[in-house]
C-alpha cells in the first residue's frame, strides 16, 4: 500500500468523528440541552403522565441579574429566550442553547423603547417581538435585534394590555386588564376586535391547534376554554386554604397538556385537553428546584418548560432528561 493510500485511510475515521461531533453540536441524534454548568440530553414528553424534572435556571448572573421576571417567550428561529423583568423594567435576552445572557431591551421610563411594567411577550417567526406594558398602556414592537420599531395603538381603544400569546392563525391575543376581556390584533398591529366572553380578570392565554382559546381567569381561579366568543368549558383550579386568586400564566406542550402557574402555591398544575388535573410540579424545599411566586410560563419545541419566578429573580427551566 502506498503512502497516499495510508493517508486516505487515516483521514476517514477523523472525518467521521468530526461529522458526528458536528451533528451533536447542531442538536441532531437528540436534543442537546445545556447551560454554563451542565449538559443534558432531553426528549419530548411521550406519555400524558410524563413529569418534567428541574434542569437549571436563567438568572442573568452578576452582569445583568434578573429581579422580578414575570413573562418568558422563546424564538425558535433565532434560538433566543426573552424574559420580561418588572424589577428592572427591561426585557433580558438569553441564548436558548447555552442559557447565557446576551443583552437587554429597553429601560425605565415612558416613550419609545421604555417600560414602566413590561408584562407580556409575543415573538413572531421573523424575530419581531411585542412587549406589553399595562402601566404605560402600550404594546411596543422591536425587531429581531431588539431595536425599537413602533408602538401598537392599544391606547386608542382604552386597552390596558396584560399577558398575551401568538395564535396559530397569526393573530395576537392580549388580556385587557381594564375591561376584563381579550382583545385581538393582527400581525401588522391592526385592531381586530374583542372577545366578549364572560371573564372576571383574564391573565395567561393559550391558543390551541383546534382554533380554541384557553384563558386563565384569575378572578374566578379558573381556566376557561373559548370557542368563538363563548365559554364552552370552565376548569376550577384547586386552592384549598390558599387565596382564590394568583393563577397567572398558561402554556401548552406537544401533547396538548395545559400548564398553569399558581403563584401563591409555588407550583404548576398540568391538565389534559379536557381539563382534567394530571399532576403538579414545582413545590420543593430545595430553593434551587422549588418555584417562588411563578407567573409566566412557556414551552419550547424541544420540550423545555420555562417558568418565570417573580419571587426569587430567575427563570426555572424544566424538561425530560434521558
Amino acid at each position: 500500500m502506498d503512502t497516499g493510500s495510508r493517508k486516505d485511510i487515516l483521514k476517514k475515521p477523523a472525518l467521521y468523528l468530526g461529522l458526528l461531533l458536528a451533528l451533536l453540536a447542531a442538536g441532531f441524534a437528540d436534543w442537546l440541552i445545556g447551560d454554563s454548568h451542565s449538559c443534558v440530553l432531553l426528549h419530548l414528553p411521550r406519555a400524558i403522565g410524563d413529569r418534567p424534572s428541574y434542569l437549571y435556571s436563567l438568572t442573568g448572573g452578576e452582569r445583568a441579574a434578573l429581579e422580578q421576571p414575570v413573562a418568558v417567550a422563546v424564538s425558535e428561529e433565532k434560538e433566543l429566550v426573552y424574559v420580561a423583568d418588572v424589577g428592572t423594567d427591561r426585557v433580558c435576552v438569553f441564548d436558548k442553547n447555552s442559557g447565557r445572557y446576551l443583552y437587554s431591551i429597553g429601560e425605565r421610563g415612558k416613550g419609545a423603547g421604555k417600560f414602566n411594567y413590561p408584562y407580556g411577550l409575543a415573538v413572531f417567526s421573523d424575530g419581531r417581538l411585542w412587549v406589553s406594558d399595562p402601566e404605560n398602556f402600550t404594546v411596543q414592537e422591536f425587531d429581531a435585534k431588539g431595536r425599537y420599531l413602533r408602538t401598537i395603538g392599544v391606547a386608542d381603544y382604552g386597552i390596558k394590555p396584560g399577558l398575551m400569546c401568538l395564535g396559530q392563525d397569526g393573530k395576537v391575543y392580549i388580556s385587557d386588564l381594564a375591561r376584563h376581556g381579550i382583545v385581538v390584533f393582527d400581525a401588522g398591529g391592526r385592531y381586530m376586535g374583542e372577545i366578549e366572553a364572560a371573564l372576571t380578570h383574564p391573565q395567561g392565554i393559550q391558543a390551541d391547534s383546534g382554533g380554541h382559546l384557553w384563558v386563565v381567569d384569575e378572578g374566578q381561579c379558573q381556566i376557561k376554554k373559548i370557542t368563538g366568543k363563548k365559554v364552552v368549558r370552565s376548569v376550577t383550579v384547586p386552592v384549598g386554604v390558599l387565596p382564590t386568586g394568583m393563577v397567572k400564566g398558561l402554556a401548552a406542550d406537544n401533547l396538548g397538556r395545559l400548564m398553569v402557574t399558581q403563584s401563591f402555591a409555588n407550583r404548576v398544575l398540568v391538565y389534559d385537553g379536557r381539563g382534567r388535573l394530571l399532576f403538579t410540579f414545582g413545590q420543593s424545599e430545595d430553593p434551587e428546584e422549588g418555584l417562588n411566586l411563578p407567573v409566566g410560563i412557556t414551552v419550547d419545541e424541544d420540550g423545555r418548560i420555562y417558568v418565570a419566578n417573580r419571587g426569587d429573580g430567575r427563570v426555572a427551566v424544566w424538561g425530560y432528561p434521558g
